[in-house]
């Protein structure tokens, strides 16, 4: 029973519903995060450096290897857009 004896049913005026709000990460969580985002993307560049060196070898051209590995990037980056969600235009528009 709620405070005023009354059981919080939908159909009751006092009713309150719960919302959850989700909430950002705490300051401490944020920097370790954030320390964690940069790491991997020091290594993911250092890798993709040796990837597109070793590409320039195989292929006999710095400028081919290139044309390769960003056209590459774009074919997946444009398969994960079309695969993605369809969202309508934003309301009131």
């Amino acid at each position: 029973m709620g405070p005023h004896g009354h059981t919080g049913g939908a159909g009751d005026e006092s009713y309150t519903p719960v919302v959850t709000v989700p909430t950002l990460p705490s300051d401490a969580a944020s920097k370790v995060l954030g320390v964690a985002a940069a790491v991997l993307g020091g290594f993911g560049a250092a890798l993709q450096s040796r990837v597109n060196g070793t590409l320039a070898e195989h292929v006999g051209s710095g400028f081919l290897a290139a044309v390769i590995s960003f056209g590459s990037g774009l074919v997946w980056l444009s398969v994960g857009w079309l695969a993605g969600p369809r969202r309508g235009p934003p309301s009131g528009t």
